[in-house]
């Protein structure tokens, strides 16, 4: 294999570890969040909600990038498996 199919491949599998990590730091934030907070004005709460939910659409094209780069390696994985005498990963496998 190339050094720079390998690079590729290290690269994808380095970014969704980085992905994965991000996105869940977020999802810890969301929860952290407590509209309830009585010390917070009414136009606070409001910006904050318009936040979380335009962040909300950001987050679900993120959900498939991540998706697409999860099947990505997924693959990059599955072709790296060496096989004796040509055989081919069954469906079981996979």
């Amino acid at each position: 294999m190339s050094k720079e199919k390998e690079a590729n491949k290290n690269i994808s599998r380095d970014m969704l570890e980085s992905y994965r990590r991000v996105l869940y730091q977020v999802k810890d934030y969301f929860d952290s969040v407590d509209l309830n907070n009585h010390q917070l004005d009414i136009d606070t709460k409001m910006k904050l909600t318009k936040s979380i939910l335009d962040a909300g659409g950001l987050l679900g094209k993120n959900f498939e990038t991540l998706s697409i780069l999860e099947n990505k390696v997924e693959k990059e994985q599955v072709e790296e498996v060496k096989r004796r005498g040509g055989s081919k990963t069954s469906k079981f496998e996979q």
